[in-house]
């Protein structure tokens, strides 16, 4: 298939007008995501792509650019691509590079267009998830304080009790029978998992136990983690990779479902969203706001350790999105598995998501990015329901 046609310089290609206007009068029988297939087959043709990254099969044909040549290769080699998302609302498509994003001077050699779709380059090599090694936090956690009585809140430190460690809580959740369980990533409260059934819970978690903050104590003993398959996506279902666990609480009674002292856990969900503000309370930024810059187009990987248990992998999931603090990074380690919450037009919050991972991107306020997972498939896979209103 011809990806453009006009006149061939030797480091660009400059599009004609009808050319052009072919492009645009093609691509608008391409969506936006199918689009954005075409271009990641096109750059795993070319080399462009991480050794990890997914990319689909043969039967996308290339998409077209208004302008490419051999510096774009170059600089597209040199950077690689991770991953690329979607934005439909704006008609976006990111590219999310390994390396730092391009400056003006290398990005006049990027195409501005796929498909007639705006390209937007940016940085996007997620870090590694350890529980065990996470940024250091001013207030890991909070106590939500009724009449005489204090209650360790959602949006705080905990563990697994067999590892110095610290992650976030997320909210409380309830079974049919009304039993409360304590929801938070498996890479956090199910060690990867490497958690045995009834394993301990801590909070703070261990890494956070110190004479500033409460003193540890056992909120429950893990239940349950939902699929994270470790394997390429061609023998992994990655849709149904979830990085969640639960855990039966062993001290309801001292908890409450506020998250930190921001806000109560909401009783309600709605699908993410590419350009949905959203804000969350965790561990290690406390209560940020941000918003969806993107949905990842197909699987992406996160690798993954469980040091107590000389564990280290990759996971890829499906489907994804990713986050840009509003003024300051969103999230940073140690904030996996918060709750993350949008406020509707009535000013309504609802749940959307829970932090899974983060990374460096250069483009982004406070230099960081992270990943979120959507919670409506977490809860239906878990046959639970959000609490709020507990001693509140």
């Amino acid at each position: 298939m011809t990806l453009w046609e006009g006149k061939v310089s030797e480091n660009s290609i400059e599009i004609s007008e009808s050319a052009l206007a072919e492009l645009n009068g093609d691509a608008q029988n391409i969506d936006i995501f199918t689009s954005s297939l075409r271009l990641l087959r096109w750059a795993h043709n070319n080399g462009l792509l991480c050794v990890t990254s997914y990319y689909p099969g043969d039967e996308y044909e290339a998409p077209r650019f208004d302008h490419i040549g051999p510096e774009t290769i170059i600089v597209l080699r040199q950077k690689q691509i991770r991953f690329v998302g979607i934005n439909r609302e704006r008609g976006q498509i990111t590219v999310f590079l390994n390396r730092a994003a391009p400056g003006p001077r290398i990005s006049k050699v990027l195409p501005a267009l796929c498909d007639s779709y705006q390209l937007i380059f940016r940085q996007g090599n997620t870090n590694e998830v350890s529980p065990t090694n996470v940024a250091e936090a001013a207030n890991p956690c909070a106590i939500h304080a009724v009449g005489n009585l204090n209650f360790y809140t959602c949006g705080s430190s905990i563990s697994v009790g067999n590892a110095r460690a610290a992650g976030t809580l997320g909210c409380l959740l309830k079974d049919g029978t009304g039993a409360l369980f304590g929801l938070s990533n498996n890479h956090v409260s199910g060690a990867c998992n490497y958690a045995p059934n009834g394993l301990p819970i801590v909070a703070p978690g261990i890494l956070d136990v110190s004479p500033q903050n409460p003193a540890p104590f056992t909120i429950g003993f893990h239940h349950r983690q939902l699929q994270m398959q470790l394997g390429d996506p061609t023998v992994v279902d990655t849709v149904e990779n979830q990085d969640a666990a639960v855990f039966k609480l062993a001290a309801a009674h001292a908890l409450s479902s506020m998250q930190q002292n921001s806000y109560d856990t909401p009783a309600t969900t709605l699908p993410l969203t590419a350009g949905m503000e959203v804000e969350k309370v965790g561990r290690t930024s406390g209560h940020s706001r941000g918003r969806v810059i993107t949905a990842v187009t197909g699987p992406i990987d996160v690798a993954y350790s469980a040091p107590q248990y000389n564990f280290s992998g990759i996971a890829y999931f499906e489907t994804m999105f990713l986050v840009h603090g509003l003024t300051d990074r969103f999230s940073d380690s140690g904030d996996s598995g918060s709750l993350v919450v949008h406020t509707d037009a009535d000013g309504i919050r609802h749940a959307v998501g829970i932090i899974v991972a983060g990374g460096e991107d250069s483009t982004a306020p406070g230099g960081k990015s992270s990943l979120i997972m959507p919670i409506q498939p977490i809860l239906n896979k878990l046959g639970m329901t959000l609490v709020t209103g507990h001693n509140i």
